[in-house]
């Protein structure tokens, strides 16, 4: 209510995709792709503008607009803010829907996301536990939290990279085992694995990246061959996100 509704409502000039009820939100489209998607915060439109990274985003434009919140600075949204919507849409079952009440037994999707990192905050509110989670616990970020390598490495690296990038991997010659060997890898041309405070320059960051021109010539990680597979979860926007922060902050 307090920094979409004003626009997106029957009288504003979002009118067309409409946020003041459930309902329309659950029912709304962004370019003809429902703006939600239930359990699935990384594809729903509605997550997505809030993030600022352009890459994450795609084609979709940065709510709420720049302009307006030059104007109002209070209708920028908080990190806390983005991660309450994420979770809010981790937790909606396809039943939940409006459009699925006939489906009201079909199981709620097993795949779904756990909910999006939270990153260091005050102040935080409660919110529900999300049901249905997959067995790998969500990526928390206690309030005390410093993101530092080491939790970067727990919470992210053991679980979707250390697999190939260690003695043995397919990827040994770019070992993620500790700090110092991040700091000092690079690729075959001699590009820089890690550029600390420098998350566009950083390949470590880049070959995250979804969209193939954002990665600038870096080759998408985790393999799509071995998340085909089955053989590693692909990495998600929150946990992209994490890294470049980390990144940003130095990388310590």
């Amino acid at each position: 209510d307090t920094k979409c509704v004003t626009c997106h409502n029957p009288n504003g000039k979002e009118k067309d995709i409409l946020l003041d009820s459930e309902s329309n939100i659950l029912n709304g489209k962004v370019d003809d792709l429902p703006m939600v998607v239930p359990g699935k915060a990384s594809e729903s439109p509605l997550y997505l503008v809030l993030l600022e990274d352009e890459a994450l985003r795609g084609e979709l434009e940065k709510m709420p607009p720049e302009k307006a919140v030059g104007k109002n600075p209070n209708l920028a949204v908080t990190r806390q803010e983005i991660d309450v919507v994420a979770a809010w849409i981790n937790g909606i079952a396809k039943s939940d829907t409006p459009n699925d009440s006939d489906n009201s037994s079909e199981q709620p999707d097993e795949n779904q996301e756990p909910p999006v990192v939270n990153l260091p905050i005050t102040d935080k509110p409660e919110i529900p536990p999300v049901a249905n989670q997959p067995e790998e616990p969500p990526t928390d970020v206690p309030n005390s939290q410093i993101i530092d390598f080491n939790y970067v490495k727990t919470q992210i690296i053991d679980k979707k990279c250390i697999k190939c990038h260690q003695p043995g991997g397919k990827e040994e010659d770019i070992p993620f085992e500790t700090r110092d060997e991040v700091l000092s890898g690079s690729n075959d041309v001699g590009e820089s694995i890690l550029v600390p405070g420098k998350p566009e320059e950083s390949l470590f960051y880049l070959s995250l990246l979804p969209d193939k021109p954002s990665r600038k010539g870096a080759a998408k990680m985790p393999s799509p061959k071995a998340v085909k597979k089955g053989d590693v979860e692909d990495i998600t926007a929150s946990e992209i996100e994490l890294i470049k922060q980390w990144i940003t902050e130095g990388a310590k």
